[in-house]
């Protein structure tokens, strides 16, 4: 977090202990690392107040994200319902829920966060919950309109190993 007057912004965990540059604005604050822009804010003008933006902390989230659900941070009323739903199913079906979760967020960075959404509820949808679920169904949305899914037939999956199911 970086303080500018009474407040504090978020800043990306990488750059922790850095030398930054603040420029505000009448409606924004810029923080910049060596010129370059690593943060941008709407200017806040209570006093002892913080914006922080989840996306500049799911490093840290990743190593730690046993955290995710206690940290003030990950505010899931930010985020469409169906990112809550998903995290507490991921969760219910692996330790490393969480983990998963915090990867699928991370998508928003390469893709847009509507096509991000979109794969998240198919994958709900098909009882997909995993990272590369739900990073495949984004692949297949993006080229087609529509993702070629089809349950599988109960044939194949008797040749499955019960270890995968």
């Amino acid at each position: 977090m970086v303080q500018f007057e009474t407040n504090r912004y978020s800043v990306p965990t990488m750059y922790v202990g850095e030398k930054v540059t603040v420029k505000a604005s009448a409606d924004e604050v810029k923080i910049l690392a060596k010129g370059t822009v690593i943060a941008n804010h709407p200017r806040i003008y209570g006093r002892n107040q913080e914006h922080i933006t989840l996306d500049h902390y799911l490093e840290l989230l990743l190593q730690k994200s046993r955290a995710l659900g206690n940290t003030k941070v990950y505010k899931p009323q930010t985020l469409a319902p169906v990112y809550e739903q998903y995290r507490r199913s991921l969760n219910s079906r692996s330790p490393r829920g969480n983990r998963e979760f915090v990867k699928i967020l991370m998508l928003h960075r390469d893709y847009p966060p509507v096509m991000v959404t979109e794969a998240v509820e198919i994958a709900m949808t098909y009882n997909i919950y995993s990272y590369d679920g739900v990073l495949n169904i984004l692949g297949q949305l993006l080229v087609s309109s529509s993702p070629k899914m089809s349950p599988v037939g109960k044939d194949k999956l008797r040749s499955i190993p019960l270890r995968l199911l």
